[in-house]
């Protein structure tokens, strides 16, 4: 069963911030009042720690790379946290989180000689890199469905 982990940008009115932190994952994004919430409830534990991640991206300042870097769209990080819930997986390492010059959004795991990094480019495509450090093997492609981002996850933790 997929989570229900679709995420809602709201604005809510008479609820403190700790209030919604009980309930929600919850991060105010840019100057305004705006707040991106994920519902926490059947939500694995890794991704619940990934989001606040994510959303620290958002308020990233234009230049930021000082190359002319921007944030990533609201868009995006609502369909990275989406695609994580949709790979029904409980039980796994964090990413670490690494913003992109043009938007992109891309999760790296290091685990022990084993590296994979997941990148949410800027046009949509959903690409991968990954390294065996033991054998000095890499391998890039297109991710093209979510049975091969699945066996892409397992393969950095040893599962396949």
């Amino acid at each position: 069963m997929t989570p229900s982990c679709t995420s809602t940008r709201s604005n809510p009115t008479g609820l403190s911030d700790s209030d919604l932190q009980e309930s929600f994952a919850v991060s105010k994004i840019a100057e305004s009042a705006t707040v991106f919430t994920v519902p926490t409830e059947g939500i694995p534990s890794w991704i619940r720690r990934t989001v606040p991640q994510l959303l620290r991206l958002s308020s990233l300042n234009v230049n930021w790379d000082s190359y002319g870097g921007i944030a990533p769209s609201l868009e995006k990080l609502e369909a990275v946290i989406d695609l994580l819930c949709y790979t029904e997986i409980d039980t796994f390492p964090e990413p670490v989180v690494v913003p992109g010059s043009n938007g992109e959004i891309q999760l790296e795991w290091y685990l022990g000689n084993r590296e994979l990094e997941i990148e949410f480019g800027s046009t949509g495509r959903l690409e991968f890199l990954r390294t065996d450090n033991e054998s000095g093997s890499e391998d890039e492609g297109v991710v093209e469905d979510l049975d091969t981002l699945r066996r892409l996850l397992m393969w950095v933790v040893g599962k396949a």
